[in-house]
């Protein structure tokens, strides 16, 4: 089902968020918290099978630190570099603009829950808690 999460996620956080005429368009957020899961989640988990020596069980799901650490310093990236791009750019023009200091202190609380999201997500739910949860913390910086 996690296929099927992804696409509801993804079509949930941009029904809420993306106004392509105002008042405030959020589309950065939503397509930040998808980055969170298509490259923090996809890079944990090819870590995570590849160098993971040290796991941890979360609700009977092994994981290993080795990916949730990759998790973690991906996520940050791509939520930073996409909040910095996007933000008041020619992509989305009804955003807010965003201070860099701003935007990276978004990206942390936001791969701060992108990780703890995936690492205590039940099998195969990442995809749905994962970029929900993060795009939910995300948005609170911008009320």
């Amino acid at each position: 089902p996690g296929t099927v999460y992804f696409a509801l996620s993804i079509t949930l956080l941009f029904a809420l968020l993306w106004r392509n005429r105002g008042p405030i368009d959020r589309v950065p957020v939503a397509a930040a918290a998808v980055m969170a899961m298509t490259w923090g989640d996809g890079l944990a988990s090819i870590v995570g099978q590849r160098a993971g020596r040290h796991s941890y069980t979360a609700f009977g799901h092994r994981r290993s630190w080795e990916g949730t650490i990759t998790m973690g310093v991906v996520s940050y990236v791509a939520i930073a570099v996409t909040l910095l791009l996007l933000s008041a750019s020619r992509l989305s023009p009804w955003s807010a603009p965003l201070q860099v200091g701003e935007g990276l202190l978004m990206a942390l609380a936001g791969a701060l829950m992108a990780t703890t999201a995936e690492g205590l997500s039940p099998a195969g739910t990442d995809n749905l808690t994962v970029p929900l949860l993060s795009g939910f913390v995300l948005a609170l910086f911008t009320l």
